[in-house]
């Protein structure tokens, strides 16, 4: 088995800066991580904020969710408030 945290690094601050974009962008993140997860048969444990813990049965299957996800959240269609943040 393997475990998968993830946390979206400065995003107190984005919270700060703009919280009506990160409302529409948390949806996106939380939607392609979901997504991900599922189609690497991936356990959701918990989710808090813009954090998930998952499990995996094993290390292969989170590995290869780890790279799938980066690649969907650098390709994903973020709204432009966000991509204007420091």
């Amino acid at each position: 088995a393997a475990i998968v945290f993830t946390d979206v690094q400065g995003s107190t601050t984005l919270w700060e800066a703009d919280p009506d974009a990160m409302d529409v962008a948390l949806v996106l993140h939380n939607h392609i991580m979901r997504q991900c997860c599922t189609e690497f048969n991936g356990v959701e444990i918990v989710t808090e904020g813009d954090a998930f813990h998952l499990a995996f049965h094993d290390g292969v299957d989170a590995l290869k969710f780890a790279l799938k996800v980066q690649k969907s959240l650098h390709e994903a269609p973020w709204c432009e408030e966000i991509l204007l943040m420091p």
